[in-house]
C-alpha cells in the first residue's frame, strides 16, 4: 500500500484533524478540530 504524505492527503481530500488553514489573503489561521 502506498503512503501519502500530509500535503498530498490534503490536496487529494482536504484538510483533516489537526491541519491548519490560512484564511484567504488574510495573517489568519485556523485548525481543523473535528
Amino acid at each position: 500500500m502506498a503512503e501519502l504524505s500530509r500535503r498530498e492527503h490534503a490536496a487529494l481530500y482536504g484538510p483533516t484533524v489537526g491541519d491548519q488553514v490560512r484564511l484567504g489573503d488574510t495573517d489568519l489561521w485556523i485548525e481543523v478540530e473535528q
